[in-house]
């Protein structure tokens, strides 16, 4: 019996539990759900080598383009003996690239919005490159034609895609900036097609 006795003075009373009770108001809780803009997003990822790098990227599509845009202007005029092309045929073929970038840079836009920029922006370099090739080994007026207007109409893809490409991942402050920087590789591919065919035309003609 005074065992018992002692057991139950040593449990706890009803009293003696205490439970700590939480009241929260609903009406001063305050829950932050708010969605956040793209430019946002790119101020908070800030500006560096991720966007060096496709500056750079942006600037090499960009140099492609003129450099595949023009070659056929100086190569034709120093070998168009070998091909026996008059002048009237001399300008087709400058002006088929020209010709394929107008009539698919529509196109390009439209695909690369639906389908992705980088994929789009990697077949049509791919298939520029494939073209050039076949052009290179033309041997008559038809095929050098189609040639270069298949690769007019592939090359247009980067003009159209690189600048968007290149701004998306960019904030507005630096978006004109980059922009303008990617641009100057367009001088810098005149300047490298006009030295580069110089060097070789002048080679194979002493």
């Amino acid at each position: 019996a005074r065992q018992c006795r002692c057991l139950r003075d040593m449990a706890p009373r009803v009293q003696d539990v205490v439970f700590p009770v939480i009241t929260v108001d609903p009406l001063r809780v305050q829950v932050k759900n708010r969605s956040h803009t793209y430019e946002e997003a790119l101020e908070l990822a800030g500006f560096g080598r991720a966007q060096l790098g496709l500056m750079a990227l942006a600037g090499c599509c960009l140099m492609a383009t003129m450099n595949e845009s023009m070659v056929a202007s100086f190569v034709l005029s120093a070998g168009h003996c070998d091909l026996g092309l008059d002048p009237e045929k001399i300008g087709a073929i400058g002006g088929a690239i020209f010709l394929g970038n107008m009539l698919a840079s529509y196109i390009w836009g439209y695909q690369a919005d639906t389908r992705g920029r980088k994929t789009v922006l990697q077949c049509a370099l791919f298939a520029t490159s494939v073209c050039s090739v076949m052009s290179s080994f033309a041997t008559d007026f038809i095929s050098l034609l189609v040639m270069r207007f298949i690769a007019g109409l592939c090359i247009s893809a980067t003009s159209a895609i690189a600048y968007t490409y290149l701004g998306e991942f960019c904030t507005a402050q630096r978006r004109g900036q980059v922009v303008a920087y990617a641009s100057v590789m367009i001088s810098f591919g005149v300047v490298y097609v006009a030295g580069k065919l110089s060097l070789i035309l002048n080679h194979l003609t002493t």
